[in-house]
């Protein structure tokens, strides 16, 4: 009798796909459930002990910086600068909140404290903290031992915070901690419902997720969980804002403080009944394969299979010319039917890729004349775009030489007025005296009161010329130098006091102090303009962008060292400094974060062009932001030893 392949499978599906599923389930109630449920008690252990780990981590990093700043003291016990030295450590450290020693009797001798505070000092000299909760902690310290404190109010803050102390001598070195830090890691270590405490040894809270829950000084000593079997691992509940939660508790051996990692315990039981969903769709999974293989085995006409498989061959050799399969089942006459019509479509199709692939080969052609003709064009494309580079860089060039024209020019204003003011005030004397000369009322005194008058005027003349002629030299040598491409030697810091004069117009409009310490005896045998134009950009690149409404003055150092015929020339500032992905872009032409602002993004690239170009040296720029740039050059003290035979000829003829 003829029936479907549907109606023979479903039954033979439902036969054999339920004896496995049954099994399942059985196996996985009394075995499998119980051991994921441990399981992901294991791993809730496994979390807590990894957090332990990296407070740990975090908390003897603070032991390493109070063993140095001890090491420090032991060394050099000059008391007198012990006071400087202490606030330079808390300072430049992200983890102290002041250290401080005291003596026998508890009271401060030597106080470090941040710069914002270092005005208080006096209040906390001689201060007595032997009332505090502290004290109690640190009697008796055995030396060479670091000791940590639980929670308490600290007499410099007034805050909540802990200490870390230790005992140098007779004398006591205690450091407070930035208990800032200790919530920002539980909220790093803290994921979704999973929640990371850390409480010292009398249960009270030193840090949560919450940054104002951290200072409010929560004692959790309620709950047995946090005050028995102190000194072993363990696992439990407590209640935590009216819901119960699941914990597990990590003791810090070092600091006698407790790891505390909580979920909801609905949550935990939550995550339960996931896994028993996962389990019950894996036993659906199971069903399915399972019904898959019995169909597979079920299938008991093997004719059928062998056929179609020969019709495959065939149709895959190419002859599409195969034969019906005789077969008593509907879906394989209904299959033969489908590939036979499928093998008659592949030839017909396969006879239209082939004219396609004609086509396609003269189309193919075309593009490829069109290509290269657009190649072409593309090449001539960056061509113009490498010469309107240079022309951009050219009048960048000229236009900071234009606005060193107009410092120069505003600048010369005050001296050229001062000496006009003067000579007039010489003409005015020569008339009186002229005039009291010829009406007889010319007198010694008048005489002398006139040759003073003169004397004292002609001096501020020649004072204001003076420095009229120093400014139009200082330009005149600068403006010489960037727009020529001239080789000569010369003398590092004059070359950089004269930039400097040069600028000084600019620079007394902004909160700008530049100081050099560049050594006299320098001499390079280079191309003064392209430093100059190097040193004026990363001047300016530091006033335009290293500004801002948080950061109102700036100071530029420029120093210069000699190491062997290389010289290495720095330009560091004290601004608010670049991200690192801007760090990377600084030298791409037209990258600027000024843009409409006045920035056009291409200071930074003339300066490394000429520097790794003209000047055959290297440039590298670090920063980080809120704490400066800083450039440094390495420059060859004669550049003639670095360029080509045809380079230097070039450049010395067209010095001569």
């Amino acid at each position: 009798m003829r029936r479907t392949l549907f109606l023979e499978l479903l039954r033979q599906q439902f036969t054999v796909a339920l004896i496995p599923i049954v099994l399942i389930g059985g196996v996985a109630y009394q075995i499998l459930f119980p051991r994921l449920t441990e399981e992901l008690r294991q791993n809730r252990q496994t979390l807590a002990l990894s957090v332990g780990e990296q407070v740990e981590a975090r908390l003897a990093s603070s032991e390493d910086h109070l063993k140095l700043i001890a090491l420090d003291i032991i060394n050099n016990p000059n008391a007198a600068s012990l006071a400087n030295r202490l606030d330079a450590f808390v300072q430049v450290s992200d983890i102290f909140e002041a250290i401080y020693v005291t003596g026998m009797d508890g009271k401060i001798d030597h106080i470090g404290l941040p710069i914002a505070d270092i005005s208080t000092r006096r209040l906390f000299q001689d201060m007595d903290v032997s009332f505090t909760a502290l004290s109690a902690e640190q009697q008796p310290l055995e030396p060479g031992r670091y000791y940590w404190s639980n929670v308490f109010i600290s007499p410099i803050s007034g805050q909540q915070s802990v200490a870390l102390f230790t005992a140098i001598g007779t004398s006591h070195l205690i450091a407070e901690i930035d208990l800032r830090e200790l919530p920002s890691l539980s909220q790093r270590l803290s994921r979704g419902e999973i929640m990371v405490l850390l409480l010292d040894d009398k249960a009270t809270l030193i840090a949560h997720p919450d940054m104002d829950i951290s200072q409010q000084q929560f004692s959790l000593g309620y709950a047995s969980l946090f005050t028995e079997n102190m000194a072993s691992l363990r696992t439990g509940t407590f209640i935590w804002n009216s819901i119960e939660q699941f914990a597990t508790v990590v003791p810090l051996a070092a600091t006698r403080w407790q790891v505390v990692v909580s979920q909801p315990l609905t949550s935990f039981n939550a995550t339960i009944q996931y896994l028993t969903v996962i389990w019950l769709l894996l036993a659906s999974a199971t069903f399915v394969i399972t019904a898959f293989i019995a169909y597979r085995t079920a299938v008991r006409e093997s004719k059928p299979i062998t056929e179609l498989q020969a019709m495959t061959e065939a149709v895959s050799q190419g002859n599409y010319d195969v034969p019906r399969i005789e077969t008593h089942i509907d879906e394989f006459e209904s299959v033969s039917n489908a590939f036979i019509a499928m093998a008659s479509q592949i030839q017909s199709r396969e006879r239209e890729l082939n004219d396609l692939n004609t086509a396609l080969e003269g189309r193919v052609a075309e593009r490829t004349a069109e290509l290269m003709s657009i190649n072409e064009a593309l090449t001539n494309s960056v061509l113009r775009l490498e010469t309107t580079m240079e022309q951009l860089v050219q009048s960048e060039k000229l236009a900071s030489l234009g606005s060193l024209v107009a410092g120069i020019a505003h600048e010369l204003n005050t001296p050229i007025g001062n000496a006009k003011i003067a000579v007039t005030s010489q003409q005015d004397y020569i008339r009186d005296v002229r005039q009291d000369l010829e009406q007889g009322r010319l007198t010694k005194s008048l005489l002398d009161q006139f040759m003073e008058d003169i004397d004292s005027t002609a001096d501020m003349a020649l004072r204001n010329m003076n420095r009229a002629s120093d400014l139009i030299r200082s330009f005149k040598q600068v403006a010489v130098d960037q727009t020529s491409s001239n080789l000569r030697t010369f003398n590092l810091a004059t070359v950089i006091n004269e930039v400097l004069v040069t600028l000084r117009p600019t620079l007394k409009r902004s909160p700008v102090h530049v100081e050099t310490q560049v050594p006299a005896n320098i001499d390079m045998h280079s191309l003064p303009g392209s430093v100059s134009q190097v040193l004026t950009n990363l001047i300016n690149n530091a006033v335009h962008h290293g500004l801002s409404d948080n950061h109102k003055s700036l100071t530029i150092n420029i120093s210069a060292d000699l190491k062997d015929d290389l010289v290495l020339l720095t330009v560091r500032d004290n601004g608010i400094g670049m991200p690192a992905e801007n760090i990377k872009r600084a030298f791409d032409p037209f990258f600027t974060t000024k843009m409409g602002q006045g920035g056009s993004g291409l200071g930074l690239n003339i300066v490394h062009r000429m520097v790794r170009g003209m000047l055959k040296g290297n440039i590298e720029l670090t920063s980080r932001e809120g704490q400066g740039t800083t450039f440094v050059m390495t420059l060859p003290r004669d550049v003639t030893g670095q360029l080509s035979a045809t380079q230097a000829n070039v450049m010395m003829n067209h010095h001569g």
